[in-house]
């Protein structure tokens, strides 16, 4: 019986080509230009063995506000580009609605994604949506899928249930190895709320040694690196409220990053883990300044030896770690 096929679903605007910030409209030969390294990359992709499926909302496509004609010689353009790399893509879903349509086949909604739906013959689980807006990644979240986010700014994610993504539920990373995509752009201004973590990394994916259930850090020259910086290119994240069930390590792996506070969050771990660490549900902060681990709740449990913050000393200012506390159930 043949493996289940992985796909890539990749956004174009935005993350295969620039979205032109006006209109928002690639509708001439004029405003065709792609985001920097992209093809790079997708030409490294190409060779990993996923179906490549583009999936993009062009809105109003076909009125009179976007006629085809001046849709199509861009987009083919782009598509011969590709092509002309060894990039070709299995499938394109366009989805032609307006937003205030609130069109099932929107993105993120999953209208246009039946054939990968409820099919054997795809691996969800292990696939990916690739693209540059929250959305790409609430699309992710619909599909079963996981989601990589390119350039982030002005993101909030809520209201969410993260279980069992293997690799950890978070990444917030940016870098440049040189050969791929360029996301050198840093983050900023994240907030992360009401959100569910649930045995998010059980595989015990780890970074710098340390199993995490979220990272922030950067690659640079090799992906991934072991390299920092004490440049905050990660500034004003934000984890509130929010509930950390059963981490494999530590809950979150901060560094070269400024201004990053967890407050009022929960953190319960009743499931004892095959090899216990040290560190579970505690944090481990270098290379980063102005972070704030304050009022956070511990429920107690025999999982959980050594609650608390690991920093270290020659890399980390402005460290506040207070009023947290551990409490029984």
């Amino acid at each position: 019986m043949p493996q289940p096929k992985k796909v890539l679903f990749i956004d174009r605007d935005g993350t295969l080509i620039v979205e032109p910030p006006v209109d928002y409209q690639v509708d001439s030969l004029e405003k065709l230009r792609f985001v920097p390294s992209a093809i790079t990359a997708m030409s490294r992709i190409a060779t990993l063995g996923y179906e490549l499926v583009m999936a993009t909302n062009q809105d109003g496509l076909g009125t009179a506000s976007f006629p085809e004609e001046t849709f199509h010689p861009a987009h083919n353009l782009m598509l011969a580009t590709l092509a002309g790399e060894g990039i070709r893509f299995d499938e394109q879903l366009i989805d032609r609605s307006m937003p205030a349509d609130n069109a099932p086949t929107r993105k993120p909604r999953t209208g246009m994604f039946g054939r990968y739906l409820d099919n054997p013959q795809y691996d969800l689980k292990a696939s990916y949506v690739i693209g540059d807006r929250v959305t790409d990644i609430e699309l992710a979240k619909n599909l079963g899928a996981r989601g990589i986010l390119l350039l982030g700014r002005d993101i909030t994610l809520e209201n969410n249930h993260f279980r069992h993504n293997e690799m950890g539920a978070i990444k917030i990373e940016t870098g440049y190895t040189f050969n791929a995509w360029s996301e050198g752009y840093g983050a900023d201004n994240i907030v992360v709320r009401n959100n569910r973590f649930d045995s998010v990394n059980p595989r015990g994916a780890g970074s710098g040694g340390k199993a995490r259930d979220i990272y922030m850090g950067v690659y640079m020259k090799t992906d991934p690196s072991t390299q920092r910086t004490d440049y905050p290119i990660l500034s004003n994240i934000l984890f509130e409220n929010n509930t950390f069930k059963d981490s494999y390590g530590l809950v979150a792996f901060i560094s070269s990053a400024g201004n990053v506070t967890f407050r009022n969050n929960t953190f319960t771990n009743p499931t004892p883990r095959r090899d216990p660490l040290p560190y579970r549900a505690a944090f481990y902060v270098t290379n980063a300044t102005g972070v704030r681990i304050v009022n956070n709740r511990y429920i107690a449990s025999p999982n959980v030896p050594n609650p608390g913050v690991y920093a270290d000393p020659d890399s980390v200012k402005g460290l506040v770690a207070a009023g947290n506390t551990v409490v029984s159930e």
